[in-house]
């Protein structure tokens, strides 16, 4: 009698194998029509939810102009370097980094910076192309910030338009992780380029009160970062941003009394939006070294 090969065994074994598998899928329960409504209705209020949460969040260009309020100046060389852009291979990577190229872009434009705004621009363009969403870097704004190189008015409200569409197009599409990785990025570049900014003409109290305003942003980024990505770059990443947040909970409540006693003793009292909180000098350094942390780890 013949014994059978190795080869036919296997074969049989596998036979079995997809006939018990296939078993197992007749016995899985039909979802019912009641059950596919209630899952498609929680997947749209997810969506809706993280719409809600990007809508909130400020754009670069939006943190620029507060800080240039407060009298920060421009400084060339605290910007993210151009060259860097081709040794980031990840889709993390390209979209953190989108989003730091991003704040600077909007840095340039801001203080009437017309050939870094380009440079910035371009390199923006390149990223976005990479990630699948380079649809609104049109040609146009090129175009339109390189005829426009002595307008300072004009080439501000291009890069604002820019962002506009930039945001809206993030925001919409279903590109949930990859606008998280450029909100955050653009996040972090905003805060890092606002304390590294000042100079003698700055209001440092003004720079500390829009850091610590930044609180409920904060939270909201740990939102999305809770629903994205499992890899240890992003696990360390959301590290940090939670660690930033135990910084912000080291802000002291008080009552409104007790807050006027503090300022006029030379102390930073914030509203969180939630109540009256005193910042020390040792936790605002521990943010602001932490968000340059935070930046150092993305550009690398």
């Amino acid at each position: 009698m013949k014994r059978p090969s190795l080869r036919n065994f296997i074969l049989t074994f596998a036979i079995l194998g997809l006939f018990a598998c296939q078993e197992k899928i007749n016995k899985k329960p039909v979802e019912s029509e009641e059950d596919k409504a209630e899952i498609l209705l929680k997947s749209k209020e997810k969506a809706e939810s993280i719409k809600t949460i990007f809508y909130s969040l400020p754009s670069p260009l939006e943190l620029t102009i507060l800080f240039k309020k407060e009298g920060v100046e421009y400084h060339y060389d605290k910007l993210h370097n151009t060259l860097e852009r081709d040794k980031y291979i990840t889709t993390v990577k390209k979209g953190l980094n989108l989003g730091i190229y991003g704040a600077d872009l909007s840095y340039a434009g801001l203080f009437a910076k017309h050939s870094d705004a380009i440079q910035y621009f371009s390199v923006s363009h390149l990223l976005a192309s990479d990630l699948g969403i380079g649809q609104t870097f049109q040609k146009e704004f090129i175009t339109r910030l390189e005829n426009n190189a002595n307008n300072k008015d004009t080439l501000l409200q291009v890069i604002t338009d820019f962002f506009l569409e930039n945001d809206s197009y993030l925001k919409d599409q279903n590109q949930q992780n990859i606008s998280t990785y450029v909100l955050v990025g653009g996040w972090i570049e905003g805060l890092y380029l606002g304390t590294h900014m000042i100079s003698e003409k700055t209001n440092a109290e003004g720079i500390r009160e829009i850091i610590i305003g930044q609180l409920a942003s904060l939270n909201n980024l740990l939102l999305l970062l809770d629903d994205i990505g499992k890899s240890q770059e992003m696990q360390l990443l959301k590290s940090n941003m939670e660690l930033l947040r135990s910084y912000y909970g080291e802000m002291e409540p008080v009552e409104t009394e007790e807050a006027k006693t503090k300022i006029e003793e030379g102390e930073l009292v914030i509203d969180t939006g939630e109540e009256l909180a005193v910042i020390s000098d040792e936790t605002f350094e521990k943010i602001k070294n932490l968000v340059t942390k935070i930046r150092s780890s993305i550009i690398r």
